[in-house]
């Protein structure tokens, strides 16, 4: 799969697990993200830097990182990232539900 595959496969899994409400980065999200999937915050900040700057909506700080900026344009290794990601998605079948 390429990186665009990719980030489609990612997006029906945060879809499928997230449902109609999303994923609003709340501590108890991320806490419940890391303990049923195993992806931690820093993960999912890296897969919305990915998606971000896929859809050329990164903001002015980020383009100026330059090591946030070597990551983005490594199409191999943001490839191998979002296969990780895909991965621990896929590892479980649960779905989120607000307490």
């Amino acid at each position: 799969m390429n990186r665009n595959e990719l980030i489609d496969q990612v997006m029906l899994e945060v879809d499928r697990v997230w449902g109609n409400d999303g994923f609003g980065g709340e501590s108890e999200e991320y806490e419940w993200l890391q303990s049923h999937y195993e992806i931690t915050e820093d993960e999912d900040v890296q897969w919305l830097n990915v998606l971000n700057y896929d859809m050329d909506e990164l903001d002015e700080d980020d383009l100026e990182d330059e090591e946030k900026m070597q990551f983005l344009e490594d199409d191999e290794a943001v490839c191998k990232f979002l296969i990780e990601l895909l991965r621990k998605y896929q590892s479980n079948t649960i779905d989120y539900q607000p307490e």
